[in-house]
């Protein structure tokens, strides 16, 4: 297997609310500039339960082993803030009054997050590397701001165990990965 190195260069990522009734397309591609992405969670630990019966030094077998609940997986973007639109995806609904749009605390509907990233080494076959998040919530919204700098905020999205996906083509495949169903 050839290694693959994935720079943030080949990374597009969309956005999509659910209900939205579309497929992947390029209206949900974020169009402001991200500088950094981070997926964490989604930790998987065991726990030692010792039984009653034998001591341990003499037979190490009288303890179980219990699988935890995994834990949700979270994805972190940062952004430059550019409009209202981040904003809506952790604090909900808007209220608009033309010219003026306030973002509050209205209802949150979940998104669906896709980190999609296409690699095509000279002469060779497309590689994809798709990260999927479904029914993920915006959690937490920060922004910060320098002296001299632009209003940058950092984005929290979650998402159960159970709604991550990674999907990758192999070396060998010359099939493109399918398109995700409507959301």
């Amino acid at each position: 297997m050839a290694v693959r190195i994935w720079y943030g260069t080949e990374a597009d990522v969309y956005v999509q609310p659910k209900g939205s009734g579309a497929p992947f397309q390029s209206q949900h591609r974020v169009t402001c500039q991200i500088t950094e992405l981070s997926i964490s969670g989604g930790d998987r630990d065991t726990e030692t339960i010792h039984v009653l019966g034998e001591e341990l030094s003499t037979n190490p077998c009288v303890s179980i082993q219990k699988e935890l609940p995994q834990e949700e997986f979270e994805v972190e973007l940062t952004l430059i803030k550019t409009d209202a639109e981040t904003a809506k995806w952790v604090l909900g609904g808007t209220d608009t009054t033309e010219p003026i749009e306030v973002v509050g605390a209205g209802p949150r509907v979940p998104h669906r997050i896709i980190i999609d990233m296409k690699k095509t080494p000279a002469g060779g076959t497309e590689h994809n590397l798709r990260i999927t998040f479904t029914d993920a919530y915006g959690v937490t919204i920060e922004k910060s701001v320098d002296a001299e700098g632009h209003i940058e905020e950092t984005i929290t999205f979650k998402c159960s165990a159970a709604n991550y996906k990674e999907e990758y083509t192999s070396d060998t495949s010359t099939a493109p990965l399918p398109t995700p169903p409507n959301y």
